[in-house]
């Protein structure tokens, strides 16, 4: 039998594992194949076929039954490490075509993806063998040779190729002594057990799409001591506290697996955590005072009280995404965003745009004002509430009978129009036009530098923009104005 379960395959350049080799009661007298595709959407089943489980799959509909004739005619090659090298670069020199202009010949520089200097080995710092069908090492030998050709590599992409056992790539990256960046994804690993080598010198580590669960990750980075940036995005990892993250990690993107909660003392000295995509409802009431940006988008936060801890539990954070977590599904996109902001006091960056002063003081007196009016309830005993009065000079009485529209007098409210929708905006009339470029560019959704905006104040008059970087009030614009948003260039 040429192959046997648990192997890798490409079959027609879909990757997938063996799983199971045997007969079927739909092909009789026919060798059937069990595979696990790699990609979600491919499989039709999770190994079971007629009320029969045949094997397992680490995901649910990812399984298929193939005959044994077409996977060995649609099989793909595999290769060594060395054959990899050899097939991408060292072929290139064969290819380069001789070219003159006039009796003088040129190199042919800029005619290949790889110029001659390139085919040079020990001239490469960046290294990609991507998909190439790469299962094995091959010989002590061929190691030897390839860590020689390729010492001075810093960058190793060894991405969706047919590697089981982690091991092996240990020992690739624990030779190449100048290797920085380490990318393993897109392969599905065996690990049972630990490993003899460490890859000291290797910072920064990727391995998106590997299937990985707690286990095989603590087993993993006890070969990386010394990592500074860990993307472990799309993997079957549920608890990053019994995981021990390396002291020296700067960056950690732990996204789209299924992680509920986390400790601080967890992420001690981490400074970008993004774990988007994941299940977390809560964070840890511990502060985690190095963290400058974070990613918590696509979660299950419900609570707005969940947000306002973040001003305690994240003291420095200066760049958030949380967009789409529950406690927003009821909010205006308007006031999502300037609550968030109000919140916040450190925030420079949200959802990707820049808080310049003008947007944040528009925010916070934007959301005393619904907090006065009672359309948000918020702690008025608070001490972010108090700092957010004293700085904007307003009275602590909370029988004042308060409006947005008496809380400052150059507040205007603005009708947007775009493509037959309509939405209100609230700002100081002092804002410039390309604040509010920015503030309609998100809350439609829409590309900033694609967009033009035109206005009218008067009934039947509609004008351009022309300066961007102007307040409003120089156009003459106050409340109930129309915006309008320019379709042709969006």
């Amino acid at each position: 039998m040429k192959y046997k379960v648990g192997e890798r395959l490409d079959l027609d350049g879909e990757l997938c594992t063996l799983r199971y080799i045997g007969a079927i009661p739909d092909w009789p007298g026919q060798v059937a194949y069990g595979v696990e595709w790699d990609s979600q959407g491919r499989g039709k089943h999770s190994g079971t076929l007629h009320g029969v489980k045949y094997f397992e799959t680490s995901r649910p509909d990812t399984g298929s039954f193939l005959k044994e004739s077409r996977v060995l005619k649609t099989v793909g090659i595999t290769r060594t490490l060395l054959e990899a090298l050899h097939s991408r670069y060292g072929e290139k020199l064969l290819e380069l075509d001789e070219m003159y202009i006039g009796s003088k010949r040129l190199e042919g520089y800029g005619f290949e993806k790889l110029t001659l200097i390139n085919n040079d080995y020990l001239n490469l710092k960046v290294l990609s063998l991507s998909k190439l069908g790469i299962n094995r090492i091959g010989s002590d030998e061929d190691l030897s040779n390839f860590v020689t050709n390729c010492s001075n590599v810093e960058e190793l992409d060894i991405t969706s190729n047919l590697f089981i056992d982690f091991g092996a790539v240990i020992s690739i990256a624990s030779n190449l002594r100048k290797l920085r960046t380490l990318d393993v994804s897109n392969n599905k690993f065996s690990i049972t057990g630990g490993f003899m080598n460490q890859c000291l010198h290797v910072k920064r580590l990727i391995i998106r799409h590997c299937r990985l669960d707690v286990t095989s990750l603590r087993r993993i980075l006890e070969a990386f001591p010394n990592l500074e940036n860990l993307d472990v995005l799309d993997n079957s990892i549920d608890d990053i506290d019994s995981v021990k993250l390396p002291k020296t990690l700067k960056t950690f993107n732990v996204s789209q697996n299924t992680i509920k909660s986390w400790q601080s003392q967890s992420l001690k000295g981490l400074q970008t955590l993004i774990a988007a995509n994941n299940i977390i409802a809560d964070i840890p009431p511990d502060p985690c005072p190095t963290i400058r940006t974070l990613d918590l988008s696509y979660n299950n936060i419900a609570l707005w009280d969940v947000v306002d801890k973040f001003q305690t539990v994240f003291p420095n954070m200066h760049d958030l995404r949380i967009n789409n977590n529950i406690f927003s599904s009821d909010e205006e996109d308007t006031d999502e965003f300037y609550q968030i902001i109000a919140r916040i006091p450190s925030l420079t960056m949200l959802e990707g745009s820049i808080l310049g002063k003008d947007t944040r003081r528009e925010a916070e007196l934007y959301f005393i004002s619904k907090v006065r009016s009672g359309d948000i309830s918020y702690d008025c005993s608070s001490i972010r509430w108090k700092s957010l009065l004293y700085h904007h000079g307003i009275s602590d009485n909370s029988t004042q009978n308060f409006s947005y529209e008496t809380l400052w007098h150059d507040i205007c409210v603005l009708e947007v129009h775009f493509e037959g929708k309509q939405l209100e905006l609230h700002l100081l009339n002092t804002s410039s036009v390309r604040l509010l470029k920015n503030l309609i560019a998100q809350l439609l959704d829409l590309d900033l530098l694609a967009m033009s905006l035109s206005y009218s104040i008067t009934p039947g008059i509609v004008s351009e923009f022309n300066y961007e970087f102007s307040p409003l009030t120089t156009f003459g614009i106050r409340s109930d104005a129309i915006v309008y948003v320019n379709p042709s260039d969006c």
